[in-house]
């Protein structure tokens, strides 16, 4: 994807940029802990949580892709490893897989993290905004 040219100057679309990116890195730790409780849900509620973990890590494709491609717009790369997506983001893995119940509980806490991460973002960039907006 080619750079937008927009009215940023580089160092705000790569401040921009550097948010994004964490908030990439966290929705995709979110996408592997939903795929990962598809495929090892079990108990009397298995077939309707397996089911809504696919749904949601489906969706989570789709944006993980949208959000990349608006961090490539800025004209950024991203390093896309595991490795260094753990390094940032706010969603941490786990050692042992919980129980049904812990799973629902634990990605409940996860996507309010990650809503409370774009809450900040959205801010920070409102405010941004508004300092540019201000200096026409």
């Amino acid at each position: 994807m080619e750079r937008l040219e927009i009215d940023l100057r580089e160092e705000d679309r790569q401040k921009i940029a550097s948010f994004l990116t964490k908030l990439l890195a966290s929705t995709y730790a979110l996408y592997l802990k939903t795929q990962n409780y598809h495929w090892n849900v079990k108990g009397m509620d298995f077939f309707s949580l397996h089911v809504m973990f696919e749904k949601q890590y489906e969706e989570f494709a789709e944006t993980i892709d949208e959000m990349a491609e608006r961090i490539r717009a800025l004209g950024h790369t991203i390093e896309g490893s595991l490795e260094a997506f753990a390094k940032i983001s706010i969603i941490k893995g786990e050692e042992q897989l919980p129980n049904a119940k812990e799973m629902l509980a634990r990605l409940l806490k996860d996507h309010e993290e990650n809503k409370a991460y774009l809450l900040f973002l959205r801010s920070s960039l409102f405010q941004k905004a508004q300092r540019f907006l201000l200096c026409l």
